[in-house]
């Protein structure tokens, strides 16, 4: 019995491959391929394989043509509404504002890395149920939208909560926050998967790269903004004023930009693919089961990001390490958003020509020289340095995860694929930070200097980066050039053989 078009469009040796996203670069060699299951395949198999390749030619041809005259406009509708979310999003970083307003309320060191944990976790557990209930909706639009706008109401909240609770009840404040930072979470987790989905219907596949640059570069823009505008709050008003100020222009800008996405076009397929009737479950499982390469790729960023957490302690390491006042951290969030911004175009670009994968690569080098840097910076100005290599660190991964996630599956797929990337990862996430945390409060109390302690768990931090990084660059190939490594080892042989 012939496979389905299901089966033998997304299930191979190394996965799911991204047929409609790619058709019009690799056209050719499907043909080949075609041609070979002809001469050598079985006859049923390979006229269902070329049926469904003519019908995913026929309907990524159409799909490409209107992208690619609606991309200018969506580039430049999404670089606005980016602008108000980079803005929004470095006057609520974690690791800088967030970290500290926690040490003001009296939080430990274990409570300042449950805020990134929690925040992780939360976004991971919707993601694979919105990706089942919206797969076959036609326009995925407006439920993003209207997702992202019931996350940022909860900041407003925060912002009120400051001013009545943070001095008076600074515990009970901790509580609100992180319950609070859970509900923003979970619904701003919700947008990867349909993000994913929603990338080829803006963007053409030989643009995504240099438009996600330029919207990243935006975000870059608008985080320099707010980190000015941080350091000035924090510096003229007293606490808790200046934070509650922080929270609520977060909130209101995030909320009137967001609702600009509205004018973007969404280039919907005339008959968008409809996923079988399947659990969940078994969808999910069919897919983690079928792609060694997903797998491979979720072990490297398991090892990466085991060590990478310990970047959520810069800001608390240099406060405690040269006796910073508050205002430091918005000077910390403005180098990140310095750096996350002028290198995030030529990130793009860098992705589109030469993949994606290198991209990460470059991420995890990079997030080691920030980690080495933390170590030995002998002054304050050497931290800015610092969260700028984290700020470009951060823009190459933004740049990069999705886009691999989405190059892994296709239009059927991609959402699932993208949802697993970020629920798989979800544990780690959860302990990485509070392990980080918990280890250098107990190095504090035994060596009793907090930025010592801290400086232990950097460099344990080095030793899984390092190994993330090699892990990914023999394991993991790109979904443009599958079965190329940067080595792969020969099969009864332990010699690698560079590429």
């Amino acid at each position: 019995m012939a496979p389905s078009c299901f089966q033998i469009l997304t299930v191979g040796d190394d996965g799911p491959t991204a047929l409609a996203g790619k058709v019009r670069t690799r056209e050719v060699s499907r043909r080949h391929d075609a041609g070979n299951l002809l001469r050598t395949g079985n006859p049923s198999q390979s006229y269902a394989w070329l049926t469904c390749f003519t019908m995913a030619t026929s309907d990524s041809r159409e799909l490409s043509d209107e992208t690619e005259r609606w991309w200018r406009r969506n580039m430049l509708i999404n670089a606005v509404v980016d602008t108000g979310f980079g803005f929004g999003l470095s006057l609520l970083a974690v690791g800088t504002i967030i970290a500290v307003f926690l040490k003001r309320l009296g939080a430990s060191n274990t409570i300042v890395g449950l805020a990134p944990a929690l925040s992780m976790v939360c976004m991971a557990i919707a993601q694979l149920p919105v990706t089942h209930l919206t797969r076959n909706l036609r326009e995925k639009k407006k439920v993003f939208v209207a997702l992202h706008l019931a996350a940022y109401l909860p900041w407003l909240i925060v912002g009120v909560l400051t001013l009545e609770w943070a001095k008076p009840h600074p515990y009970r404040m901790i509580v609100a926050l992180l319950g609070l930072m859970a509900v923003w979470s979970l619904f701003l987790g919700t947008s990867p998967p349909l993000w994913g989905q929603l990338l080829p219907r803006l963007f053409p596949d030989r643009k995504r790269g240099v438009a996600l640059g330029i919207i990243i570069l935006a975000q870059g823009g608008a985080g320099v903004a707010a980190g000015l505008f941080a350091s000035y709050v924090l510096a003229h008003k007293p606490f808790p004023v200046n934070f509650a100020t922080l929270f609520l222009a977060a909130g209101v800008v995030m909320v009137l930009t967001r609702s600009l996405h509205l004018f973007s076009h969404e280039s919907v397929p005339t008959e968008p693919p409809k996923t079988p009737t399947k659990s969940l479950w078994h969808v999910a499982h069919g897919l983690w089961a079928s792609d060694r390469r997903l797998r491979r790729f979720v072990l490297a960023r398991y090892i990466y990001e085991s060590g990478g957490a310990v970047g959520k302690f810069f800001a608390i390491y240099a406060l405690a390490k040269f006796d910073l006042a508050d205002q430091a951290a918005g000077h910390f969030a403005l180098a990140a958003s310095l750096g996350m911004g002028l290198i995030a175009p030529w990130l793009g670009r860098l992705g589109d020509r030469r993949g994606y994968r290198r991209v990460m690569g470059w991420a995890m080098v990079v997030t080691l020289c920030a980690t080495c840097l933390a170590l030995v910076a002998p002054h304050t100005q050497m931290m800015y340095v610092v969260f700028m290599l984290a700020g470009v660190a951060g823009a190459a991964d933004g740049v990069a995860y999705v886009n691999l996630l989405v190059e892994m599956g296709n239009e059927k797929t991609r959402g699932y694929y993208i949802a697993l990337g970020f629920a798989a990862m979800a544990p780690l996430r959860l302990a990485a930070p509070l392990f980080w945390g918990a280890m250098s409060d107990r190095l504090t109390s035994e060596i009793g200097n907090p930025a010592q302690g801290l400086a232990v768990i950097f460099l344990w931090g080095l030793v899984f980066q390092a190994l993330g990084w090699l892990a990914l660059v023999s394991t993991v190939d790109d979904p443009r050039r599958p079965r190329r490594r940067v080595f792969h080892w020969h099969r009864g042989m332990g010699w690698p053989k560079f590429h």
